[in-house]
């Protein structure tokens, strides 16, 4: 589990992967808080509110990436 409010995990990972530093697997990890969905640490979902409604969580920040966005949070 990590020590990082979600919040945090969301602005390190996010950032990370916009910049090219880390793949989306391991975005998506990192973010999640566990590696594996059975497992209780995963407190997050991958699931976002965007602009017509629930999108993926990578969908919107590959969007945001394409808009030119380099930075969460």
């Amino acid at each position: 589990m990590s020590l990082l409010p979600r919040s945090g995990r969301l602005a390190w990972w996010g950032t990370a992967w916009l910049r090219g530093h880390v793949g989306p697997d391991d975005l998506l990890d990192g973010v999640l808080g566990g590696a594996d969905e059975d497992e209780p640490e995963r407190d997050t979902a991958h699931v976002v509110l965007g602009d017509t409604g629930p999108e993926s969580l990578l969908l919107e920040l590959a969007a945001a990436r394409n808009r030119g966005a380099d930075g969460v949070g």
